[in-house]
């Protein structure tokens, strides 16, 4: 049975108590699904895409790439086409998602701290001070690992078997 309130119209939609609620259920249910996407997002999409971006320093091209595709996948999700002129930091916000370039940066800091961490005889820290012998065109395009870590947000000051123990 409907229940109207005392003033407006009984055309007006607003005043039936049901369509009321209604508004407020979605909100609620729109903020279940976004933290569903989210979840698959941070599960599914991300690591696929940054499978062994740890190991290769990335170009300005690669992290442009996955960072338009992790884009388009939150657009996707979202309901929201170009069309809409939404930005994207306003969508990563909406689903509470990094920026996938950072990510990537914490994920080599991650492997440069396991690297640094091994003893001098690993085949991790040999395959650090590896050089490549090369011509000086090919060798100009090699990144090193040290030479992208200053790049990187949060680079450590000290070596991490350094640090003092707990």
């Amino acid at each position: 049975m409907p229940i109207w309130k005392k003033k407006g119209s009984l055309a007006d939609c607003s005043n039936f108590r049901p369509i009321r609620l209604l508004s407020h259920s979605m909100k609620i249910f729109e903020r279940i699904v976004d933290g569903r996407i989210r979840d698959i997002y941070r599960a599914v999409v991300r690591p696929v895409a940054m499978y062994g971006a740890e190991c290769w320093p990335a170009t300005k091209e690669v992290e442009t790439r996955l960072s338009v595709m992790g884009t388009k996948m939150l657009r996707w999700a979202a309901g929201v086409t170009r069309m809409d002129r939404i930005r994207n930091d306003a969508i990563r916000q909406k689903f509470g998602v990094a920026p996938i370039a950072d990510k990537m940066g914490e994920a080599c800091l991650r492997w440069y701290g396991h690297v640094l961490r091994g003893k001098e005889d690993s085949v991790r820290k040999i395959d650090l001070k590896f050089e490549v012998k090369a011509a000086k065109a090919a060798k100009d395009e090699i990144k090193q690992v040290e030479d992208q870590l200053p790049n990187l947000v949060g680079t450590p000051q000290r070596a991490p078997h350094v640090q003092p123990k707990w």
